[in-house]
């Protein structure tokens, strides 16, 4: 073999052994050139329910780790070292944490001579509540963080068109359209009793003192009362025809039963106080597109085609947002306040905003930025709440704070939702 030829081969062979040493470095967990880790954990995830939130990550694969360093942050202030975790550990619960503050983690691995990059970082507002999202056309139900960034849950049901919390929210109501009966679901998200029913249901509302549901159905136009304690029913009959777009609501205060249907300009209330049904129909309204009881005074609220209406306990209407096509609303059961969803006739510019209970002063907290958003759920509470709102076209769950700041988000809802707090 020649000199040259030689050395052309020893060449070749430094420069693989070179490549390969470089390989081999880029191979260190710690190397953020690492393809796998980028030099820090990965797979981190973190969500909150109630007074806990939940953090785990990908153990890193380094031989002499002697421990993960767990950053916090609140409210958006710089990180701060939180706590040291034992190289054999990936998760932490942290349980010292306060409702509606934003906390922000990082992880970052450790060994006694270096350390790796920060992890992805991850932010997590926990609260009081949580929410179930019944999605009729995704034939399922979502049990969903406070935030509103992450699902703790999921139940397949065939055509979950309502849903009621229980007692204790230790169990909740769901009822299904197609198999024409009501599902018994615990916290756990399993069905633990069935009832059968002799017509479609279209919605239902739960009288928690007496563990009765009412439940509206489309064949019959009948309200049935199942009780929950035997499952035994007894119905009432409408003279108006519900279709697939009827609602009800329960007003626990005056112990009526409220009915209404997107294609009729007549609601019915039902007074439940003797033991005779008593029906009162009230017609000439705007077309509404569904119905809420009044938590403070009795009544209920529409939203509708021509503003928010108001039904006294004696059918009394009174009309707010004139002008307004209001797709939804909700009450803050503590002080009664209306959150609502809609736009202006006259610009078409979409707003969700909310109306004091005393005043009736209107206070708009989202603008045009936020359009064609179609479910609200307001948190209950004193102050001025959040809510979780839903977007049609981008079937988008977005969570906002009571100031409008968007706190969180989830895709993949397809519409017809009905929401319970748990």
């Amino acid at each position: 073999m020649s000199s040259h030829h030689a050395l052309t081969v020893l060449l070749v062979l430094l420069l693989l052994f070179m490549m390969g040493c470089s390989d081999r470095e880029r191979l260190n967990p710690f190397d953020p050139q690492n393809p796998n880790t980028g030099g820090a954990p990965t797979h981190f995830s973190a969500h909150s329910n109630r007074d806990t939130i939940f953090l785990s990550w990908k153990a890193m694969d380094v031989d002499d780790l002697s421990h993960y360093l767990l950053y916090r942050s609140e409210n958006g202030a710089a990180f701060e070292d939180f706590r040291i975790i034992d190289p054999d550990v990936n998760s932490y619960s942290d349980v010292e944490i306060d409702y509606d503050v934003n906390y922000r983690y990082a992880v970052q691995a450790h060994t006694e001579s270096e350390q790796g990059m920060l992890s992805d970082t991850l932010q997590v507002t926990p609260g009081a509540f949580n929410f179930w999202i019944t999605d009729y056309y995704d034939f399922s139900i979502k049990r969903m963080s406070y935030d509103g960034s992450h699902f703790l849950g999921h139940l397949d049901i065939p055509t979950p068109i309502a849903i009621e919390a229980g007692l204790g929210n230790q169990a909740f109501y769901v009822a299904d359209y197609w198999s024409s009966a009501i599902h018994e679901v615990n916290r756990q998200m399993q069905i633990v009793r069935t009832f059968e029913l002799p017509d479609q249901p279209v919605d239902i509302s739960l009288d928690l003192s007496t563990s009765t549901l009412y439940v509206l159905t489309l064949g019959m136009n009948q309200i049935l009362q199942l009780r929950l304690v035997d499952g035994a029913i007894t119905s009432i009959d409408l003279d108006i025809n519900i279709s697939f777009q009827g609602n009800l609501a329960f007003d626990v205060l005056r112990r009526d039963v409220w009915v209404m249907d997107a294609f009729l300009d007549t609601v019915v209330q039902v007074d439940l106080s003797d033991n005779q049904p008593v029906l009162r129909y009230v017609g000439s309204l705007p077309l509404a597109e569904n119905i809420y009881a009044d938590p403070i005074t009795g009544g209920v609220w529409l939203p509708s085609h021509d503003g928010v209406i108001r039904l006294t306990p004696n059918a009394q209407a009174d009309t707010l947002l004139t002008g307004y096509s209001i797709a939804d609303l909700s009450l803050n059961s503590y002080t009664g306040d209306c959150y609502y969803v809609g736009y202006r006739h006259s610009d078409l510019v979409w707003e969700t905003g909310r109306i004091e209970r005393g005043s009736l002063e209107v206070h708009q907290i989202l603008g045009e930025e936020y359009n064609y958003l179609n479910h609200i759920q307001v948190i209950p509470g004193l102050d001025p709440q959040g809510f979780l709102v839903m977007q049609l076209g981008t079937w988008r769950i977005m969570r906002f704070d009571g100031q409008g700041s968007l706190i969180g988000e989830r895709d993949g809802f397809n519409g017809r939702l009905d929401i319970a707090l748990e």
